[in-house]
């Protein structure tokens, strides 16, 4: 990353493109992650899921406790 005025230039070894649909191959699939946690809740679309962490991440990063449904 170098800084250009008030701009910075990233540089990276991949390329990906607006419109491009990751492959499996790729690492950056990505999946809706939910786990439990006690202390708060998720709104996704107006439903409202108590006792959940939701987000979107990597399927690469995925625990291995994870179970695809």
């Amino acid at each position: 990353m170098v800084k250009q005025g008030n701009s910075y230039i990233i540089t990276s070894l991949h390329k990906g493109l607006n419109g491009d649909i990751p492959t499996k191959n790729s690492g950056y699939e990505c999946m809706i992650y939910a786990r439990f946690t006690s202390d708060r809740g998720a709104n996704i679309a107006g439903v409202f899921l108590e006792n959940a962490r939701v987000g979107v991440f990597p399927v690469a990063q995925a625990p291995s406790t994870c179970i695809r449904i």
